[in-house]
């Protein structure tokens, strides 16, 4: 089936949606593996249509946005990079 840029960009705004849930308001809609499967999807339309990327793409940042709940930690160690649930 030949997806539409219609269709990516449809999909670009259901997972910032999920996003703006999971990382911004801690209550995801989703699993993480719908999550993946959908970002997974995401990646292989931007891989086959890179004219299509938009800016805010959920491939183009990571995460949410800063909570000011929180205060600032630095880390001993840094955070690697956690992989998705089909690595």
């Amino acid at each position: 089936m030949e997806e539409t840029k219609e269709q990516y960009d449809q999909l670009v705004e259901k997972l910032l949606a999920l996003s703006v849930a999971y990382y911004d308001n801690d209550a995801p809609l989703v699993s993480d593996f719908e999550y993946d499967r959908m970002n997974n999807e995401l990646k292989r339309l931007e891989a086959e249509h890179p004219d299509w990327v938009r800016p805010d793409s959920p491939t183009q940042h990571v995460g949410g946005h800063v909570s000011e709940a929180f205060a600032p930690v630095e880390h001993e160690v840094p955070l690697e990079s956690l992989a998705d649930v089909f690595s």
